[in-house]
Order: C-alpha cells, then sequence, then structure tokens
C-alpha cells in the first residue's frame, strides 16, 4: 500500500500530468453480470486509456473487450480514436476501430470530463461553470465474424450536453448500417453483444438506431440525482422496440467519485432489472 501510495504522489509531481480512472459492475436479470474499467494518464494535451468490459449470464458464455484509445485534449475540445476486439467465444469474435470528436463551446478550465460522448467516463462529474455546452460526433468500423460468416457494421453517433443554471441535459443520437441485406440465413451468429448509449447491459442484437436522453440535477451538494431515457430500434427484431429507464444518482468527493443506478426495460412478457455501481478517482 506504501509502495502504491508512492507511485500516486510521484506522478501527481509531473508537470501537467493527470490521471482518471473508474471502474463499474452491473448485476442483474437472469444471472446478469458484467464489469467496465479503465485507465486513462494524460500528459500535457495527449492521454492514452485501455478499456476492459466482460459480461455474462445464465445462457451466455463470457464475452470481453479489449480497447485501446489515444486523445489530443484541449480546452475546447477531446479527439480521441480507438481500436479493439472480442475475443473468438463459440467461434464468434469482432475487431473494431473508430474515432470522435467532442466540443465545448463555453469549456471550462483543466482536464474534465465532457458532459456526453465516450469521454463522460464513470464517477465523479464534468467541468464547472453555470452554463457549458458539449457537442460532438463520432464513428465506428465493426467487423463480425463466425466461422464461415462475416458482417461489417458502421456505427455513427452524434451526442451533445448542456449545463444550465440546475440542470444537466445529454442527448445522444446513434444508427447502424451493414454491409449486407439483414436475413437470418446472411447474419445468423453474427448478432452483436455490445452496450449501446445510455444502457449500462450487454444487448444481443442488430441495431437499428438509438436515442438517449438524459437529465442531471447538479444543485444538490456532493450528490446528483440522474433520469435516463433510451429508445433503441433493431433490425431482424421479434420483439417491440426496447424502452430502457434509469435511475440514479452520482456522489462527487473532487478526487473520488461513485455512481449507483437501476435500469429496468421491457423485453417480450419479461421484465429485465439491473444494478450498476461505479467508483472513479482523478488527479
Amino acid at each position: 500500500m506504501k509502495k502504491i501510495i508512492a507511485v500516486i504522489f510521484m506522478f501527481g509531481s509531473i508537470a501537467n500530468a493527470y490521471f482518471d480512472g473508474g471502474l463499474n459492475y452491473t448485476s442483474g436479470s437472469n444471472g446478469y453480470s458484467g464489469q467496465d474499467a479503465y485507465i486513462l494518464v494524460g500528459f500535457d494535451n495527449m492521454w492514452i486509456k485501455p478499456e476492459y468490459s466482460a459480461y455474462k449470464a445464465d445462457s451466455v458464455d463470457t464475452y470481453r473487450k479489449y480497447t485501446g484509445r489515444v486523445g489530443f485534449e484541449k480546452s475546447a475540445y477531446t479527439f480521441s480514436f480507438f481500436a479493439g476486439l472480442t475475443p473468438e467465444v463459440n467461434k464468434y469474435e469482432n475487431k473494431f476501430g473508430g474515432a470522435d470528436i467532442t466540443f465545448s463551446l463555453t469549456p471550462s478550465s483543466g482536464n474534465k470530463k465532457r458532459m456526453a460522448g465516450p469521454n463522460t467516463g464513470y464517477g465523479s462529474k464534468s467541468g464547472s461553470g453555470v452554463t457549458q455546452i458539449d457537442l460532438g460526433a463520432g464513428v465506428n468500423y465493426i467487423s463480425h465474424t463466425n466461422q464461415d460468416k462475416d458482417l461489417a457494421q458502421i456505427d455513427t453517433s452524434f451526442f451533445a450536453g448542456a449545463k444550465i443554471l440546475m440542470a444537466q441535459i445529454s442527448a445522444n443520437y446513434s444508427f447502424s448500417s451493414y454491409d449486407k441485406t439483414m436475413t437470418l440465413a446472411n447474419v445468423g451468429g453474427l448478432a452483436m453483444n455490445e452496450k449501446v448509449a445510455g444502457i449500462n447491459s450487454n444487448l444481443t442484437g442488430y441495431p437499428k438506431s438509438n436515442v438517449n436522453v438524459k437529465v442531471d440535477l447538479i444543485g444538490y451538494p456532493m450528490v446528483t440525482p440522474f433520469i435516463s431515457y433510451t429508445k433503441t430500434k433493431f433490425k431482424l427484431a421479434s420483439t417491440d422496440d426496447l424502452n430502457t429507464y434509469t435511475f440514479g444518482a452520482y456522489i462527487d468527493l473532487n478526487m473520488i467519485g461513485a455512481t449507483v443506478s437501476y435500469e429496468t426495460y421491457k423485453l417480450g412478457n419479461d421484465r429485465k432489472n439491473f444494478l450498476s455501481v461505479s467508483a472513479g478517482i482523478r488527479f
């Protein structure tokens, strides 16, 4: 423990260096269990961010995802590109890569999390200021393979966030396109096992579009309640569109932050419920 503390203080003493890390654990219906983690290390205006995700359920083997990000940070924008893979499970695997950019129209000082998009992170919240506006876009190319089948998927997303008085509002819209006609004969067994914006649990399917709207009430000391609504449409879906509701709160202690959230949606005739707990640290 003394060595870990010494390393932290040594890192913090390096000029213009900063650290951001987070963990997330989700459990829920049908034996669902998921973990997410990231570590971000930055120097001056550049950072690197390895990420790890895994999940399993009663009828689903463990899927793992490894991602590497490199970003460039300014007070007015964050630009990053990334690549990663899901190793083979039951003869299925995928590889992916892409980029995203987030602009802050009224930037705050220091290295702060953005209010929308992939650079929001786990745990404590984004920068200070009475009014702040972030907006951006991203693209992700995914190559799915399963034995003799393959499928290319492109996810395009647009996102925005605004801090106005005692409310922080963020929205994300994404849509997916594919290189094959979507029939079970063409793409059966290539379903994406991924998260979409606004949902903490992994979904299995072929996303068509996803819309997420989230409201944070930031006027409370240390604790920030939030509510989120997500509507997801799928190709080849045998059920109606997925409507997901999430309720939770952040606890922000400057360097240390935590998040607790409850997520629920109805899939067919079954109600699915998930509880997520996150923790983050930055300095």
